[in-house]
C-alpha cells in the first residue's frame, strides 16, 4: 500500500491522478499504520501477562518463536475419532479409590459377626518372705484363651453395614454420572473442533478470493482502468479476510486443545 501511495503521488504531482484519489490512500496507510502500533502495544501487554502467567522476570526479554499461522500444522483431524482415555482424567482414580475405601468399609463392619480368639498369658517372679532379708522370689504365671462370640449387639453393626454400603452406591453413581458426563463432553468438542475445522477452511478460500480481488484492483488503478475507491474497498476486505482467517484458527487450536483435554491427551 505505501507503494501504491508513492506511486499515486507522484503522479498526481505530475497531473494525471486527482488529489482525492491521494487522500483515499493516505487515510487508507494512516489507519493501518494505527492499527499496527495498537496491535503492538497489544503484544507488549500480552507478552507481559505471559512473564507472570510463568513467573518470568519482567525485566528479562522473552522472544516469541512460533507463529499462530505456522501452528496449522498441529491440526490433526485423527482426533476426530480417537480413543478416550479415562485412566488420564484426574476425577476417575479419585473416585475409583472412593469405591475401593468403601468395600473395605463393608468388610470391615462383617468382620463384627465374626467370633474372636485371643491368646492371654504372662509370667513373672515374685518376692515373698517376712522381710526383705529372709525372704525368696517366686516364679509365677498363667495361660489362657478368651473367646467373644458376638449375640446381639441391638443392630449396630448391621446399620453399620448399611451405611457403608450407602455411601459406595453414592460413589458408583458419582463415577457412573462422571462417565456420561465425559462422553458429552468428548461429543460436543469433537463437534466444536469439526465445526473449527470447516470454518478454517471457510476463511482460507475468503481469504485467497479477496487476495485475488485487491491484486486485481491494484493492477486496474495502475493501469488507470480502476479508482482508488476501489483500492481501499479492496484492501479493506483483505484486511478483514486475515483478520477472519487468523481469529478461525485461533478458535480451531482452542477447539483442539479442549478435545485433547477431554480425550484425556496431555
Amino acid at each position: 500500500l505505501e507503494e501504491l501511495y508513492r506511486t499515486t503521488k507522484a503522479t498526481y504531482e505530475a497531473g494525471f491522478a486527482e488529489q482525492l484519489d491521494v487522500d483515499r490512500l493516505e487515510l487508507s496507510l494512516a489507519n493501518l499504520r494505527t492499527e499496527r502500533d495498537n496491535l503492538s502495544r497489544q503484544y507488549e501487554m500480552l507478552l507481559s501477562g505471559l512473564k507472570f502467567t510463568i513467573n518470568y522476570p519482567q525485566d528479562q526479554a522473552l522472544e516469541i518463536t512460533d507463529e499462530l499461522s505456522s501452528m496449522s500444522t498441529l491440526v490433526d483431524e485423527s482426533l476426530l475419532v480417537a480413543k478416550v482415555n479415562y485412566a488420564a482424567r484426574p476425577e476417575l482414580p479419585l473416585l475409583d479409590q472412593a469405591v475401593q475405601l468403601n468395600e473395605l468399609n463393608i468388610k470391615a463392619s462383617r468382620t463384627g459377626y465374626l467370633p474372636s480368639l485371643r491368646a492371654l498369658g504372662a509370667y513373672q517372679y515374685q518376692y515373698q518372705g517376712p522381710d526383705l532379708e529372709n525372704g525368696f522370689w517366686a516364679p509365677t504365671g498363667f495361660v489362657g484363651l478368651s473367646l467373644n462370640v458376638p449375640i446381639y449387639d441391638g443392630g449396630f453393626k448391621q446399620a453399620q453395614i448399611e451405611r457403608a454400603k450407602i455411601s459406595r452406591d453414592q460413589v458408583v453413581l458419582q463415577r457412573e454420572t462422571f462417565m456420561r458426563s465425559v462422553n458429552l463432553e468428548i461429543d460436543n468438542a469433537r463437534t466444536a473442533y469439526q465445526n473449527a475445522l470447516q470454518r478454517l477452511a471457510d476463511r482460507d478460500r475468503n481469504l485467497a478470493l479477496a487476495q485475488r480481488i485487491y491484486d486485481t484492483t491494484q493492477i486496474k488503478y495502475q493501469e488507470g482502468v480502476g479508482s482508488s475507491l476501489e483500492v481501499n474497498q479492496a484492501e479493506q476486505s483483505l484486511y478483514n479476510a486475515q483478520t477472519n482467517r487468523l481469529q478461525a484458527l485461533y478458535e480451531l487450536l482452542e477447539a483442539k486443545i479442549a478435545l485433547e483435554e477431554a480425550l484425556g491427551i496431555y
